[in-house]
C-alpha cells in the first residue's frame, strides 16, 4: 500500500507546481507587453510631428495638377446671331457637327447646332446656304469626297427635316481639298473634320 501512496503524493507535488507557475507566465507576459509598449510611445514622442503630416491638396488643386494633360480645346457654343454675323462678313462659317468615324449620320450632340442653323434661317427668309462637307487625309480621297458628300447631304436633310424649303439648300463634298490645318497632327485632322455654311444669292 505504500507504493502507491508514495506515487499520489509525487503526482500531487507536481500539480501544485504548475499551479503556481502559470501565475508567474502570464505576470511575465504582461510585463513584457507593457515594456514593449512604453518603448513604442517612448519612441513615437521623439518623431516631428511635421514628419506625421501629410498634405492632401484641395480637390481644386488636385484637377489644376492635372489640367494641361486634359487640356482640349473646345470651340465655343454654336448661337443663330454668331452664324448670321459671321455669313454677313465672310459668307461662310465652319462648323463642327459630330459624325461617327466614317458614317454619316449626325450625333445627338450636334442636333443643338442643327436647331441654331434652322433658328437662323427662319429669322433670314431670304437667305440661301450651301452645305459643304470637309474630311481629313485619312483614308482616300475619293472616299473622303463621298464621305463629305453624305454628311453635308444628312445636314441639308435635318434642316429640311426642320422646315426650311428644299429650295434654299444645297449640298456638296469638298473631300479632303481644302484643309484648315495640317493633317500630320491629331489636332489639325480634328480641325479639318468640319461642315461649312457658305452664302449664296442663287444655285
Amino acid at each position: 500500500m505504500s507504493g502507491p501512496v508514495q506515487e499520489t503524493e509525487k503526482t500531487s507535488g507536481g500539480a501544485d507546481m504548475k499551479i503556481l507557475v502559470l501565475p508567474v507566465v502570464l505576470f511575465m507576459l504582461a510585463l513584457a507587453g507593457a515594456t514593449w509598449g512604453a518603448y513604442l510611445v517612448a519612441k513615437a514622442s521623439t518623431i516631428p510631428s511635421s514628419a506625421l503630416t501629410v498634405a492632401v491638396p484641395p480637390p481644386a488643386a488636385a484637377v489644376m495638377a492635372f489640367a494641361p494633360a486634359l487640356a482640349v480645346e473646345v470651340p465655343p457654343p454654336v448661337t443663330a446671331a454668331a452664324m448670321a454675323v459671321a455669313l454677313e462678313q465672310t459668307g461662310h462659317v465652319a462648323l463642327y457637327i459630330h459624325f461617327d468615324t466614317a458614317k454619316t449620320e449626325i450625333k445627338p450632340e450636334s442636333l443643338p447646332a442643327i436647331a441654331e442653323i434652322i433658328t437662323m434661317m427662319r429669322e433670314k427668309p431670304d437667305m440661301r446656304l450651301l452645305v459643304e462637307g470637309h474630311t481629313d487625309s485619312v483614308g482616300t480621297p475619293e472616299n473622303n469626297t463621298l464621305l463629305s458628300e453624305g454628311r453635308a447631304r444628312a445636314v441639308r436633310d435635318a434642316l429640311i427635316a426642320g422646315g426650311i424649303a428644299a429650295d434654299r439648300l444645297a449640298a456638296a463634298g469638298r473631300g479632303q481639298e481644302r484643309p484648315l490645318a495640317d493633317n500630320a497632327a491629331e489636332s489639325g485632322r480634328a480641325k479639318n473634320r468640319r461642315v461649312e455654311l457658305v452664302r449664296v444669292d442663287f444655285f
